[in-house]
């Protein structure tokens, strides 16, 4: 669930029906989305999360792979950017795109602005034990749909991350029951220092 800066509206994740669903201010209904399926490899599409800045909507949606498919993996994830007035899809950034860096398990995704957003992934091991997933570690992600190298990892974390929220400056992440500040400009100046390095 997400509210937008410009009218308040509230958008919900129907993560049962496939569906976006829109209020106003007050609660009121004004519309529902329905999520499809953008490519023959999977089985099901379903929004799992969502984020809303300006005239973005940034939505992880959750695919359930047809057997056939990507070596046995159940699951795989997508990043759906939509207009928040008509709910068309202006650019889908899915497995085939980020192809090694593709999403694991997201369990966030906040938008800053029209040009990017950020996402938390909880990477596994893939094994399957009592009941859970193996979790081993987490990572920030930066992903900005109309750059060339649309997704820049940003930093690790050496343990399974739970959620993340952001200020204008921090990025506030909740993992091992600690509570951790990033100082996000100083992240992104030490990684561009990193690139330059490997440039020169």
């Amino acid at each position: 669930i997400d509210t937008d800066n410009i009218r308040g509206c509230v958008y919900v994740c129907d993560y049962r029906n496939s569906s976006i669903i829109k209020f106003d201010d007050k609660l009121e209904f004004i519309t529902q989305w329905r999520i499809y399926n953008h490519s023959d490899k999977y089985d099901e599409a379903r929004p799992k999360l969502i984020s809303v800045h300006g005239q973005r909507l940034y939505m992880i949606v959750e695919h359930s792979c047809k057997p056939y498919y990507n070596q046995g993996i159940a699951y795989t994830f997508s990043l759906h950017i939509c207009d928040v007035n008509t709910g068309n899809i202006i650019k889908i950034i899915d497995a085939d795109l980020l192809s090694t860096q593709r999403l694991r398990w997201p369990c966030s995704v906040h938008a800053i602005n029209n040009e990017k957003c950020y996402i938390l992934d909880t990477m596994t091991s893939g094994k399957y034990f009592n009941g859970q997933w193996q979790k081993h570690w987490s990572r920030v992600l930066e992903i900005r749909p109309n750059d060339p190298n649309v997704v820049t990892e940003l930093f690790q974390l050496d343990s399974e991350a739970a959620t993340m929220a952001l200020t204008k400056q921090t990025m506030i992440i909740a993992a091992n029951g600690e509570i951790l500040f990033v100082d996000l400009a100083f992240v992104q100046q030490s990684h561009n220092g990193y690139e330059q390095n490997i440039h020169n």
